[in-house]
């Protein structure tokens, strides 16, 4: 028998309102050699209920470490030769899998990338459109560290994983942009298509767009450019692009920081910051006589 050309992955917990129309985006592909795991952390809010109206789906329940270990199970358990990866309160456009595998099929690259487009529900439901995310607009290197990877408009040949191995799963927010920097850093070939193959929806309780989760992200970022900066074998390109990301992160954490009179955690910034920018505080300084002006 003849397993499916494309696995899709969904991380789920507790997303009784928004996993439904995430998982109604593959149907509407209607395309018939697609399987669609959803690796649920142990809901209890309803959405269990919701995914057993999906008869068609295969179902992982049970207790994880995270998103980035709900999708190193989902990668164990797919049977896709092609795999990708929707959030359960994100959308597939129509013609994504259609363009996706044709993709594929043109070429022998690793990783096909398409255009993600960033949504902002309206009041009357209608959504716009508030930022395009373009994989051609800078090399990979860029959007893996001081751009945006859009991970989810990736979507992967199976022997990626079998190379780079599993989502680093010491991250909770920040698995996704440590797995594209090191699909970078290894120089593996993928190929663009030019059209919006996924939709990301912008809401206060999303894991990636929330806005209590900076400090977080932050973090770690800082764990992720420690890891970086100190191993060997990195060009000189990727090296400073490395550094610019804690640069920029810790003296936005810290001007925020600052702010909000939290000097512990400033303290904490100054420390992470210069550890591997020597100017990183006549950065800082010429940031706040700019804000004086």
């Amino acid at each position: 028998m003849t397993g499916p050309a494309l696995s899709i992955i969904t991380p789920c917990l507790n997303r009784v309102d928004w996993v439904a129309r995430s998982i109604e985006s593959v149907l509407a592909q209607k395309r018939a050699a697609v399987e669609h795991l959803v690796v649920d952390g142990g809901s209890t809010d309803g959405t269990l209920a919701v995914l057993q109206r999906f008869p068609h789906l295969r179902l992982w329940i049970g207790a994880d470490q995270g998103m980035y270990d709900a999708l190193n199970k989902g990668i164990a358990l797919a049977q896709g030769e092609i795999i990708g990866f929707l959030n359960s309160d994100d959308t597939y456009p129509p013609g994504t899998f259609d363009a996706v595998l044709a993709a594929f099929d043109a070429s022998p690259a690793l990783a096909v990338a398409g255009e993600a487009v960033f949504l902002d529900p309206a009041a009357d439901g209608t959504p716009r459109e508030a930022a395009r995310f373009r994989p051609r607009s800078a090399t990979l290197l860029e959007h893996a560290t001081i751009g945006a990877p859009a991970f989810n408009a990736w979507f992967f040949r199976r022997s990626v994983f079998e190379s780079l191995g599993p989502f680093d799963v010491r991250y909770r927010i920040a698995g996704d942009r440590e797995f594209m920097l090191r699909f970078a850093v290894a120089g593996l070939d993928y190929t663009v298509v030019d059209s919006a193959v996924y939709q990301y929806w912008r809401h206060a309780e999303s894991l990636t767009f929330g806005a209590g989760n900076f400090d977080r992200v932050v973090a770690e970022h800082v764990m992720m450019t420690d890891d970086y900066l100190a191993r060997g074998g990195l060009t000189p390109a990727a090296r400073a692009l490395v550094r610019r990301l804690r640069t920029r992160d810790t003296l936005n954490l810290a001007v925020r920081c600052a702010r909000e009179k939290r000097i512990g955690a400033f303290l904490n910034c100054v420390t992470s910051g210069t550890r591997r920018d020597p100017l990183w505080t006549l950065r800082l300084a010429r940031r706040a006589v700019a804000s004086w002006r």
